[in-house]
């Protein structure tokens, strides 16, 4: 997730750097590149996405450590998967 946001991040900064803010006037190619490129959602999302991770990691070591007994008991391999699949 950090690789992705970092390459997110590099990608805007190559794209306003070089293609500048040139649009093709086709509304849609338009809004595309005004989407993805001028707002940062690329990044935004890469952000989003490793808060959750990390969020996930704690909740799961925080659980295991002050609620060992009913961690043993209650958890399942799914629940990693699901955890690793939720960011």
């Amino acid at each position: 997730m950090d690789l992705y946001t970092i390459l997110a991040g590099m990608s805007n900064i190559i794209v306003m750097f070089t293609y500048g803010y040139r649009y093709t006037r086709n509304p849609i190619v338009d809004g595309a590149i005004c989407m993805l490129f001028d707002s940062t959602a690329l990044t935004s999302v890469g952000l989003t996405a490793s808060v959750l991770g990390l969020i996930v990691i704690t909740l799961e070591r925080y659980f295991k450590i002050v609620h060992a007994i009913a961690h043993r008991k209650h958890y399942r391999d799914w629940m990693t998967k699901v955890g690793v699949f939720l960011p």
